[in-house]
């Protein structure tokens, strides 16, 4: 879908991207610096290079990335399907817009309707899915982080502080002090450089998101290279002698066709025909000729109750009783046995009796045997 990747794909993956880079650049920096700091501690106060306290850190590091691994959800996947189902949802809406007169024509509503319902559903119950996949994964990730984050963090402070014993010659209660003051800076630098380990932990479900919509925008990249922009004004006509706000017309129903002083108007307020009378019969036989734009198609938007009649009277018979040929082929969403049945469903079809080999007599009678015999109707 274009519209998709070039708009809601392309917003998404530069947001992501932007994000994950300002989640990682200063929590990196800081863990450099506050682990620096701490091994210039201990190596001042006489607690080793600090490197089995870097191990210990590096150890709770791998373990709460493999148990956050194993309920961890294919996040990089849900994603890109949930953006393809929205990029399918925003299609069938755009789908319905473009072909807005003929499904009008065809009354075709209906099928219309359950089609972006059905598309509708479908992202609901991804983004359902997804939602309830995120919980276990979260639960351990707050668990981890917060818990054996901080059960570690202060052993790592406890042994070298407490159990180190050494003989400088300093009192009792200077040994104290001195260990409480290392024990405070200690305690500052750790929580920094915890804070900054748990935001880089956290971006990775940034990059996990940000991976989706890579593969989204990949794809995109790969059938697009270039899009001309184009710009559609649409504007209305302030001057307009017909008052487009409120229709007056009449519409009466009979088994002619009749135009009694109907002006052919725009729903933008352009005039097409001032003043319309003609009429049709059972049996009779009109042609409209005519240069582009003079009202032809206009005519039968009005017959078709697209387009409201604002003044006149108008004869017609019941919708059921006309059927409507637009300018432009319309193909539904669905298999050949749609494209006949509409715009009825399998389910009109089984109601009246009928079953495929009605449809297949009717398409030998149209000469598209052909059709049917190299394409299933399924």
């Amino acid at each position: 879908n274009p519209d998709q990747c070039l708009t809601n794909d392309m917003s998404q993956f530069c947001d992501h991207l932007a994000h994950v880079h300002s989640q990682l650049s200063k929590p990196i920096l800081d863990i450099i610096l506050n682990t620096t700091q701490l091994i210039m501690l201990a190596k001042a106060r006489g607690h080793g290079s600090g490197i089995p306290s870097v191990l210990v850190s590096v150890g709770v590091v791998a373990i709460t990335s493999f148990g956050l691994k194993l309920v961890r959800p294919p996040i990089r996947h849900l994603v890109a399907r949930q953006a393809r189902l929205e990029g399918e949802l925003r299609f069938a809406h755009s789908r319905l817009i473009t072909n807005a007169e003929e499904i009008g024509f065809y009354r075709g509503h209906q099928i219309e309707r359950n089609l972006l319902q059905k598309a509708y559903d479908k992202l609901i119950h991804h983004i359902n899915h997804f939602c309830t996949v995120r919980i276990p994964y979260a639960a351990m990730e707050s668990f981890l982080m917060k818990y054996l984050w901080s059960a570690a963090g202060l052993l790592m402070l406890a042994l070298p502080s407490f159990l180190n014993e050494q003989n400088d010659g300093t009192t009792s209660a200077e040994q104290v002090s001195q260990r409480t003051a290392d024990f405070i800076t200690a305690k500052g630098l750790l929580i920094s450089a915890a804070d900054a380990v748990e935001r880089i932990m956290l971006s990775l479900k940034e990059i996990a998101v940000l991976n989706g919509y890579v593969a989204r925008v990949h794809d995109m990249l790969d059938v697009f290279e270039d899009m001309p922009e184009k710009l559609f004004v649409k504007a209305t006509v302030d001057n307009s002698p017909i008052d487009i706000r409120h229709p007056k017309g009449d519409i009466q129903i009979d088994s002619f066709v009749k135009f009694d002083k109907v002006p052919i108007v725009s729903p933008n307020g352009d005039v097409l025909v001032k003043d319309c009378s003609f009429e049709v019969k059972p049996g009779d036989h009109l042609l409209i000729s005519g240069p582009n734009g003079c009202g032809k198609s206009s005519l039968l938007r009005i017959l078709g109750d697209l387009w409201p009649v604002y003044d006149g009277k108008l004869t017609r018979p019941t919708i059921q009783n006309m059927f409507y040929i637009p300018q432009r082929p319309y193909l539904v969403s669905g298999s050949l046995r749609d494209q006949i049945l509409y715009p009825h469903t399998l389910a009109d079809m089984k109601r009246l009796g009928r079953s495929d080999d009605d449809i297949r007599q009717v398409m030998d009678w149209a000469f598209l045997t052909k059709i049917y015999q190299k394409w299933d109707l399924n």
